[in-house]
């Protein structure tokens, strides 16, 4: 389900294409009175009971608030199709280019205290690999 600059989706106004995610199609959006941000389109969730996974995965992780897990702000399913709102995020990831040793501490430890927290809250990264973590410009 491809979308263009000014197109309307789930109330976002595509701003540009973002690339492809691990979930599907991404694009920068803005939505009335807020920043821009994220928005995902589930495209894999072809079926209804992926579609129902997928959701409730969302739902699960939109739960969860630490500073080292990405904001769910907005979720839900638009013409069949499950989509997701989440914060932009200012970096790279992991795997984008080497760490310092510095870095490398401090990437270990808040990535693990952000899957303690996910953990202690019943949510389980299923796939945890350098793609799916990024290191912030802060």
């Amino acid at each position: 389900m491809p979308l263009s600059p000014g197109d309307v989706f789930a109330d976002n106004r595509v701003v540009s294409s973002a690339g492809v995610g691990e979930f599907g199609e991404n694009y920068l959006v803005e939505a009335e009175r807020s920043e821009p941000r994220v928005l995902t389109v589930v495209t894999s969730a072809v079926d209804v009971d992926m579609q129902s996974r997928v959701a409730e995965a969302l739902g699960a992780w939109a739960q969860l608030e630490h500073p080292g897990i990405v904001a769910v702000r907005r979720h839900g399913v638009e013409d069949g199709v499950p989509w997701f709102v989440t914060d932009r995020i200012a970096g790279r990831r992991l795997d984008a280019e080497p760490l310092s040793v510095g870095e490398v501490g401090a990437v270990i430890e808040q990535a693990a205290a952000a899957l303690d927290h996910a953990h202690r809250h019943g949510v389980v990264h299923g796939r945890l690999m350098p793609a799916n973590i990024f290191v912030g410009s802060d």
